[in-house]
């Protein structure tokens, strides 16, 4: 079975606020199909982002939202032109990786957006998000 994972590329946004973040990935995610409604997409992270901290190290943030209302399993990379202040309450983020679920989604898809998390934190990608470098980041994701 081939997995069926969307990967979209947001690089150098230019919003300042959390809010204005997943504002322009929901709108992002609604162009492409995979929500009916920004809000809806809006509505999980924040509620996710309720039960803790979506930071994975001091580069980068991994919002994620698990709910019917997602119509296909997508990843969104993004990495903002400046860091969004207090992402949490303690750190900025400047990389991000939007992970939308389908409610049912498949193992195969699940290993494959677990690997995706995995890359991202490894040596190779926290260099290359050091050095703002687009194309090595998306190429070590497999975007």
């Amino acid at each position: 079975m081939k997995s069926k994972i969307m990967k979209l590329v947001l690089w150098d946004s230019v919003v300042t606020t959390k809010k204005a973040l997943f504002d322009q990935v929901a709108t992002l995610l609604q162009e492409n199909g995979v929500i009916e409604s920004p809000k809806q997409a809006i509505k999980l992270w924040q509620q996710r982002e309720k039960a803790g901290s979506t930071m994975i190290d001091q580069l980068l943030a991994a919002p994620h939202a698990q709910g019917r209302s997602i119509k296909r399993n997508t990843v969104v990379l993004v990495h903002t032109c400046k860091p969004i202040q207090q992402w949490d309450e303690h750190d900025d983020a400047q990389n991000f990786i939007f992970c939308c679920i389908q409610q049912d989604i498949s193992k195969l898809d699940a290993d494959i957006i677990t690997r995706t998390l995995k890359l991202a934190i490894s040596d190779d990608s926290q260099h290359a998000f050091q050095q703002n470098a687009k194309s090595q980041i998306i190429k070590i994701l497999d975007f």
